[in-house]
């Protein structure tokens, strides 16, 4: 009886850090889909720049360019 339940107390204690790992690596996965993202968004910003500055004042295009870059 004792060594069934301290079996299944290692079996428990494995499935723990499974799903802690499982849930490490989607972690750092996302984080790194979310930088891939910003990177591609930051470089189609610059390519259409000229085509939203054609469309705003200055200040405007500034203003939008301050609050995209914060994000």
């Amino acid at each position: 009886m004792a060594i069934d339940m301290n079996a299944r107390s290692r079996a428990a204690a494995r499935n723990i850090q499974r799903t802690a790992l499982t849930q490490l690596s989607q972690y750092a996965q996302n984080k790194q889909l979310m930088k891939n993202q910003k990177s591609r968004d930051m470089a189609m910003l610059d390519m259409y720049g000229p085509f939203l500055e054609a469309g705003y004042s200055s200040k405007d295009f500034a203003s939008f360019m301050k609050k995209f870059k914060k994000g």
